[in-house]
């Protein structure tokens, strides 16, 4: 949708690892954000878990603070084998920025396919130009 700017992450442990930012990746992602799961997976709860206790505890303006309330029960009750996140149309780079941190810290895949990103687990980023602009960021 031409609205959406939409973050997907996944455990790729158990769904796999894609291997670049491609057309391939794109459509793996989507094929996971409509695919039912019993429960997510417990490093995708444990991400889910660390990224609403930063919307707590960090000085983050009070937008961003209420778009993390209730993140955990959100990616519980998605019940699809990856987690479709909606950014919102203004302060982005700040959840973005959370999002990443987190999801390398847990080893987890992130797919902005509208910031043309892909975080592996292995906490690369990819494409090139996207490496250059957010390990910056998160450093």
């Amino acid at each position: 949708m031409a609205n959406r700017h939409d973050v997907i992450i996944w455990d790729a442990d158990i769904y796999g690892a894609p291997d670049d930012y491609d057309l391939q990746t794109l459509a793996k992602a989507q094929t996971l954000i409509q695919q039912p799961s019993a429960e997510a997976s417990k490093k995708l709860l444990t991400f889910a878990h660390d990224v609403e206790q930063q919307g707590k505890s960090n000085d983050l303006p009070p937008v961003i603070a209420r778009y993390l309330t209730n993140f955990e029960a959100r990616v519980k009750t998605a019940n699809t084998t990856a987690y479709c996140f909606n950014l919102p149309e203004y302060n982005w780079h700040t959840l973005v920025k959370i999002l990443l941190k987190s999801a390398q810290k847990h080893g987890l895949v992130l797919l902005g396919e509208e910031l043309v990103l892909l975080l592996l687990p292995n906490g690369l980023i990819t494409p090139q130009h996207s490496e250059n602009y957010w390990l910056p960021i998160l450093e």
